[in-house]
Formats: structure tokens, sequence, C-alpha cells
């Protein structure tokens, strides 16, 4: 299986990087959450460690060099 070309990304990279977005939130949610309580003020700033966490994930891979990947049998 190849992965994406340099410069170029594909569906599975975008599907990571929702993934990526995902877990990048919420962990910062429940960091911040046991630490300071849970607020509004921590869903927004989750929210935006959601979003960087995903586009820092895309361009990762956006700069990337293909590589061909084998599953072992």
């Amino acid at each position: 299986m190849k992965t994406s070309n340099f410069l170029s990304l594909n569906s599975k990279d975008l599907l990571k990087g929702l993934l990526m977005a995902a877990l990048g939130g919420g962990l910062y949610t429940l960091q911040d959450g046991l630490r300071n309580g849970f607020t509004i003020q921590t869903l927004k700033e989750a929210g935006i460690a959601a979003v960087t966490s995903g586009v820092a994930y895309l361009i990762k891979n956006l700069f990337t060099p293909p590589a061909i990947v084998e599953k072992l049998p």
C-alpha cells in the first residue's frame, strides 16, 4: 500500500486528521477539566486544541514523502 504523495492528502489522511482532532480535544478537556473544573471556557479551549492538533497532523502528512507500506503475513 502506498501512502499519499508529497504535497497531497488522501481520504485516509483526512480521517486520521479527524481522529487526531478528537483525541487532542478530548485529552485537553480531560486534563484541564481535572485541574480547573469543567467549564464552558474549558470546552472552548478544547475546541481550539482539537482544531490545532488536527491541522498539525494534516500539515505533517502534507510534507511527508510517499512510502510503500507492506503488511506482514
